[in-house]
């Protein structure tokens, strides 16, 4: 058994936790997985200065107001309910409970007393929140999925104990749309109509960096997630691929299908770019025999259903990075269909199997894998290869203990030899 243990948290990515998780403790490393629900009482601070809230996802107020109160602003409440638009009714009731709480502390600070308020709060709070923290008793180093410890308290106990840490950014908490305006000719095309990207911001990927690294965290990060760490950040940054399972067997596209399937499920449709490849189908339809199929809101099990009988499948076309999805289809032995830009392809393997598609010709290149029974099936194995190659979990599990290890000692971590 090696001598440290790693704790994964939060539960943004809960699924690359557990997997991350199960393959280190193949391995032999102490590993443990803190998986929350998605709106559990993470305590935060907010810009009042009273532990009472049980959101965790706070910008700095900066508008809406009940006159003399000012709250958020429109732009950051419609962010905070685009984050959580799963569902017509949770997104509204947390921002409601949100706004309501800031306006009570807003109320707290002007009244007589009101320090001696807070001061009362904060001990209360700090009795209920200690038990819920104890998940980070014994953490030797903390492996972060959304770069975000979700709070003062958590962040408060790992700067007390120097417990060592990776931030590791997996998507729009890092994004940043000036570096995607400059680098991505498509990017323009999933902006609201005040030219804002609900899909990444650069102040607060700027400010939720800069937190983490003067944690002592370091960036752990995926070849596209790369580009967006601060430049004036220069400690160690550490490139790894995502944990794809291999357990189930591969189904290639069968070389005498002559009417294929091609699923795309449109997740995010403005992100997935589905407009356009509607488009594309509608354009190919006169011209090839094939079967299309569009899902969204179905359970995961049937997700994973139709990766497994699709012959071609569609992932992202406007971002310009692969998503787990891709990396799933690929695991069945699928051919992938997906945009990535330049900046990011030169950072991925050059032995990367899937089709290099934009919108402008996305047609053209379904059109002929439509048409290639032998292309699909030879791209289907190629991917297989390459997820066992790359994306393996035990393979990068020992891969994470080395970073593991390579960390705790740099920190002086006694534990490690």
């Amino acid at each position: 058994m090696n001598s440290y243990t790693v704790l994964h948290y939060p539960n943004n990515t809960a699924s690359l936790a557990s997997v991350n998780n199960a393959a280190l403790i193949a391995i032999g490393v102490s590993s443990k997985a803190y998986i929350r629900s998605l709106y559990a009482d993470v305590v935060v601070q907010s810009n009042e200065g009273v532990n009472i809230l049980s959101f965790s996802h706070l910008d700095e107020p900066r508008g809406i107001d009940p006159h003399f109160f000012p709250l958020f602003s429109r732009a950051t409440a419609r962010k905070m309910l685009d984050a959580y638009a799963t569902s017509q009714s949770r997104p509204v009731i947390h921002f409601l409970s949100v706004w309501s709480s800031e306006f009570i502390k807003r109320v707290i600070n002007r009244l007589p007393g009101g320090a001696q308020i807070q001061m009362l709060i904060k001990r209360w709070k700090g009795r209920h929140i200690a038990p819920q923290l104890r998940f980070i008793d014994g953490a030797d180093i903390i492996h972060c999925y959304s770069g975000d410890l979700a709070g003062s308290a958590p962040e408060r106990l790992v700067r007390e104990r120097q417990i060592p840490g990776l931030a590791a950014w997996q998507g729009s908490e890092i994004r940043m749309p000036s570096i995607e305006s400059q680098t991505n000719p498509y990017y323009h095309l999933i902006l609201d109509e005040d030219g804002i990207s609900p899909f990444g911001d650069d102040g607060l990927s700027r400010i939720r960096q800069q937190k983490m690294y003067e944690l002592g965290f370091e960036p752990l990060v995926t070849a596209g997630m790369r580009q967006y760490i601060l430049p004036e950040y220069t400690g160690p940054i550490h490139q790894i691929f995502h944990p794809v399972s291999l357990d189930s067997e591969p189904a290639y596209p069968e070389l005498n299908n002559l009417r294929p399937l091609i699923v795309h499920i449109p997740s995010k449709e403005r992100v997935k770019g589905s407009l356009y490849v509607r488009r594309a189908i509608e354009r190919i339809r006169p011209l090839a025999d094939f079967e299309y199929i569009e899902a969204t809101g179905i359970p995961r099990t049937e997700v994973l259903d139709l990766m497994r009988r699709c012959d071609i499948y569609i992932d992202q076309m406007i971002l310009g990075d692969h998503g787990m999805a891709s990396l799933e289809a690929m695991s069945y032995g699928k051919p992938v269909v997906c945009y990535l830009k330049p900046s990011v392809l030169e950072l991925l393997p050059a032995d990367i199997p899937i089709v290099n598609a934009t919108i402008d010709d996305l047609s053209e290149k379904l059109l002929e894998l439509i048409k290639d029974p032998q292309m699909r099936c030879d791209l289907g194995q190629a991917s297989r290869a390459y997820v066992k190659k790359y994306h393996d979990p035990y393979k990068l599990a020992v891969r994470l203990d080395g970073i593991y290890r390579d960390v705790l000692s740099r920190k002086g971590h006694n534990a490690v030899a």
